[in-house]
């Protein structure tokens, strides 16, 4: 076994001295062989396709930036449908909740307020998670009290947008039963 990997990393070695004195043939080939305006076509095409794939980018993200989101048939699975995405403040920084309402064919419902996953390095992440630990409560049918109250503790009831939300969920919270989400 121990010949087999001296015997890999020579002949690695080897093809990798050859590809490097291939590229140096390559590029020595085309100085000779190839007008300027010829080598400098290859170059405009993938600087062309850089500028082109940062602009998408840039435009993906000024779309999702009103709405806060990326990709939503995860999050719909696991949390629901989003009733309400609001801004959120603290002493030091601001972020994005969304209001999200799962229902269950007995009729109880699942509110959260979840929020992307903060990267190590301060950026938001993909994900949805739940803000804290108390962002995720299940309400039964009939206990529009207790969800009313749960929205008001989390500040949703100061929201623009929240009387839409409210009458949704109060709405569901009447029914006796409803199809899953």
């Amino acid at each position: 076994m121990h010949g087999e990997e001296e015997a890999s990393s020579e002949v690695l070695e080897f093809f990798r001295k050859q590809g490097a004195n291939g590229g140096k043939i390559g590029v020595k080939r085309s100085l000779e062989t190839m007008t300027p305006k010829k080598r400098t076509a290859p170059r405009q095409k993938a600087s062309d396709a850089a500028v082109a794939a940062r602009k998408e980018k840039r435009q993906s993200v000024k779309r999702d930036r009103g709405k806060n989101v990326t990709s939503e048939s995860g999050a719909s699975r696991r949390y629901g449908e989003c009733l309400l995405v609001a801004e959120f403040s603290g002493a030091l920084d601001v972020w994005f909740e969304q209001l999200r309402l799962k229902r269950y064919p007995d009729g109880s419902v699942t509110l959260s307020s979840v929020g992307r996953e903060v990267l190590a390095n301060g950026r938001e992440g993909r994900r949805l998670l739940p803000v804290n630990d108390d962002a995720v409560i299940t309400v039964s049918p009939g206990n529009i009290d207790e969800a009313l109250s749960w929205l008001s503790d989390r500040e949703w009831d100061r929201k623009p947008g929240f009387e839409s939300a409210k009458r949704e969920i109060v709405t569901v919270l009447k029914r006796k039963s409803t199809s899953p989400t």
